[in-house]
């Protein structure tokens, strides 16, 4: 016996209907793409977990994915948190665009979704020599 709800995506992922079935992404790939694209900009030092702050709580590069919220509004559309550690050079303003730029052209482009929101959450400012 199958119900609407049993059809339905799980909200841990999204679902793309193509030709000749379905491909399901989980979430933990959109963190992974949206974390990659925030890290490549000159002026995050580089991610946290989500309300953890200190410069010693910055994510290794295998567990960066872990510094992004996804939130599936449906199957389509999303916001995303990301939670950004800052080098203090730069300017928080301008690397937190650059951050949100960035990261809903990754997943746009990448995943064929759209980001409603992308939500930069400066835990720390990082102070280098």
């Amino acid at each position: 016996m199958t119900t609407d709800t049993a059809k339905k995506h799980s909200p841990m992922e999204s679902t793309m209907h193509v030709p000749h079935g379905s491909v399901r992404v989980a979430t933990d790939v959109i963190s992974w793409i949206a974390a990659l694209a925030a890290v490549r900009v000159e002026g995050v030092h580089g991610l946290v977990r989500p309300h953890r702050q200190g410069s010693d709580n910055v994510l290794r590069m295998s567990h960066v994915h872990k510094g992004v919220a996804v939130k599936m509004l449906d199957e389509r559309s999303l916001t995303l948190d990301v939670w950004c550690v800052m080098d203090a050079r730069q300017s928080v303003h301008s690397v937190a665009k650059e951050v949100q730029h960035n990261v809903a052209e990754m997943v746009e482009r990448m995943l064929n979704l759209h980001v409603v929101d992308v939500n930069v959450y400066v835990a720390h400012v990082a102070y280098s020599a």
